[in-house]
């Protein structure tokens, strides 16, 4: 559920008066490319002004060796496809794009979304996935339905999975005993895991089941652009520039 407060209500102003104005697509500077993200979510976007956070430094590493710059805007996800299919913007970072009217382009990073519990080192940790009960793990919305492979998984007999609507509520309802385990991110886990200043206790994890990766889009207006950015992000990846992002903000806790 969102609440809806009066800096809501400025940003849903500033985000319908950037995008109505069509005069407003005719840019000068054809140097700079629109990029829409859906959210400011940590520790994909921190800081959209500083091109902070893991979507926004990647973005970068890959617009930047093709000679362009960027702008960040943030889109709620209900008006993706109005701005897309309205070409008010060059391209959005998706992962779902049914009702998208774009040139989709190949993924320029992945969604590692895995099974986690604390490790107490007690007894009554959570060991495996046979100490699993129906209501014990909690994900977020609609992770059964949109992680890829997750009806072949062990996990499909779990029908009810409890909402955590972000990584640092979930880590927080672990150590409340309010969950046993919980499905999320790496990113977001990892980030969280190391960065939630309210918590006085440092939180170690349990990767009890890995599953398929969800690939990050961009979705293009331009089919040449979406062309040059596949090229130019095969050509990193064949690099350590962008693996280093993205072990920055912690992949690296699936070898954990």
């Amino acid at each position: 559920m969102v609440k809806r407060s009066y800096p809501f209500l400025l940003f849903s102003v500033y985000v319908l008066s950037l995008f109505s104005d069509q005069d407003a697509l005719a840019y000068e500077d054809k140097d700079v490319i629109k990029v829409g993200i859906t959210a400011q979510v940590k520790p994909y976007v921190i800081d959209n002004d500083k091109a902070k956070g893991l979507d926004l430094e990647l973005l970068n590493a890959i617009f930047s060796e093709m000679a362009y710059s960027t702008q960040y805007y943030s889109i709620p996800y209900r008006r993706q496809a109005t701005v897309m299919n309205n070409r008010n913007i060059d391209a959005i970072a998706v992962w779902l794009f049914d009702d998208l009217d774009c040139f989709v382009s190949e993924p320029y990073r992945m969604w590692y979304n895995i099974l986690v519990s604390l490790d107490r080192g007690l007894e009554t940790d959570v060991q495996s996935l046979s100490d699993l009960k129906e209501g014990d793990i909690a994900a977020f919305y609609r992770a059964n339905e949109t992680i890829l492979g997750f009806k072949e998984t062990p996990l499909a007999k779990f029908s009810l999975l409890k909402f955590a609507p972000n990584a640092k509520l979930a880590l927080r309802m672990l150590r409340a005993n309010r969950m046993r385990a919980y499905i999320g991110d790496i990113y977001g886990i990892s980030y969280y895991q190391k960065n939630d200043q309210d918590s006085q206790k440092s939180v170690k994890l349990k990767n009890l089941y890995q599953f398929k990766p969800n690939p990050q889009y961009l979705c293009f207006r331009d089919e040449n652009l979406r062309d040059r950015f596949n090229q130019v992000t095969k050509k990193l990846r064949a690099t350590n520039i962008l693996e280093d992002i993205e072990t920055k903000y912690g992949k690296d806790l699936l070898l954990q």
